[in-house]
């Protein structure tokens, strides 16, 4: 199945069309979606929270021939329709994010954990923060944390570059922070 046309926006809903079948001297076969637009709950914990909607699929026959659709006798096209029913979520933004990880282990005492980045976003808006994974994973010396970002009410299209850090007071000697989703892994640095 490919894609026949780009993603068309109406008052009604965005059409999507692909092709499912195809003859060099025959019939055509494609589908095509109505979508409703769709707006999600905004979700304050990162989550992907949904929202169910209906939706109507049009199954079209282009008929041809080997001298193309003006030797076919009568209706050039034919149609089936079927409903269909799904559930929008928030896709994660494409992110491109750096980090840097330091155990600071002077005196007095306890150590400061402080993990620092910066994260590019498609656009503006958005709220991104570092928190800590509860549970923990087996590795004792692998702190995670969690990368939450939230999508903006209102943005702009705009690479932005948005700043993010986490810091936790820790006797504990981490060697690694590990971000999740993604689990990059970050070589904490120790400073005593």
């Amino acid at each position: 199945m490919t894609e026949t046309a780009p993603p068309l926006d109406t008052p009604v809903g965005r059409l999507v069309t692909a092709t499912l079948a195809q003859a060099d001297d025959g019939d055509t076969s494609t589908v095509s979606v109505l979508l409703p637009s769709v707006n999600l709950p905004r979700v304050d914990d990162g989550g992907a929270a949904g929202a169910a909607f209906e939706a109507v699929a049009v199954f079209t026959t282009t008929r041809s021939s080997i001298g193309g659709p003006t030797l076919v006798e009568g209706p050039i096209q034919s149609y089936a329709s079927a409903a269909m029913a799904g559930n929008a979520s928030r896709a994660n933004p494409p992110t491109q994010c750096r980090f840097t990880a330091i155990l600071n282990r002077e005196p007095p005492g306890p150590g400061l954990l402080r993990v620092d980045g910066e994260c590019t976003l498609p656009s503006t808006g958005y709220q991104v923060a570092l928190v800590r994974q509860e549970p923990q994973g087996v590795n004792p010396r692998d702190l995670l944390l969690h990368l939450v970002v939230t999508p903006p009410g209102i943005s702009r299209p705009a690479l932005t570059t948005y700043p993010v850090s986490y810091e936790e007071p820790t006797t504990s000697d981490f060697d690694t922070v590990t971000i999740l989703p993604d689990g990059v892994s970050v070589v904490v640095e120790k400073v005593s």
